[in-house]
């Protein structure tokens, strides 16, 4: 029989996620995947390699694989930081 402490624990649970999906879903709508496409054949052409969907691809996945989860977490540490510097 479900004690009312652990149901109320996985109601709240349960919004956590919900909120969580909302709040993923807002900011994944607001990532401009265009500038970074810019960004990545900018720095093709600028390297004087190929511009090419598949030279594109391979920066942005070796981006995501090896450099964005350290950034990430980088930038998570510094987050009152950051929020000093956005309300200064």
């Amino acid at each position: 029989m479900e004690q009312k402490g652990e149901r109320r624990e996985m109601e709240q649970k349960g919004e956590t996620e919900i909120d969580r999906d909302l709040e993923e879903g807002r900011f994944a709508d607001w990532i401009k995947p265009d500038i970074i496409a810019e960004i990545i054949f900018d720095e093709l052409e600028d390297c004087s390699i190929d511009l090419t969907e598949e030279n594109a691809k391979l920066v942005y996945l070796d981006v995501l694989e090896n450099a964005l989860y350290e950034a990430v977490r980088s930038a998570v540490k510094h987050i009152p930081e950051l929020r000093r510097k956005e309300n200064a």
